[in-house]
């Protein structure tokens, strides 16, 4: 029988503040490792905290084009875990 420490673990609520720089790299491969968990884990929350927008003298190292420009980085990065997920949710 699982005790209920093993059940919090196989239920996370994850985190990630900061959607620019490295969490424009960290949040694909965060999604990609979760859609590889074995079924009986789940995610309850994905939460991405970030209030800035996207900059042009900063899009060198984030994974975005102009089309981002003023848009919260968040926001952004909310789509692209959509698209990643789609074939999961559909």
């Amino acid at each position: 029988m699982a005790s209920s420490r093993d059940t919090e673990l196989k239920c996370l609520n994850i985190v990630v503040v900061g959607a620019g720089g490295i969490g424009t790299h960290l949040l694909p491969m965060l999604i990609r490792a979760f859609m590889s968990l074995p079924n009986d884990y789940t995610v309850n929350k994905f939460i991405i905290v970030d209030g800035d927008s996207y900059e042009l003298k900063n899009l060198s190292r984030q994974q975005f084009t102009s089309i981002a420009i003023g848009r919260n980085k968040a926001d952004v990065q909310v789509e692209k875990i959509r698209r990643l997920m789609a074939p999961v949710l559909d």
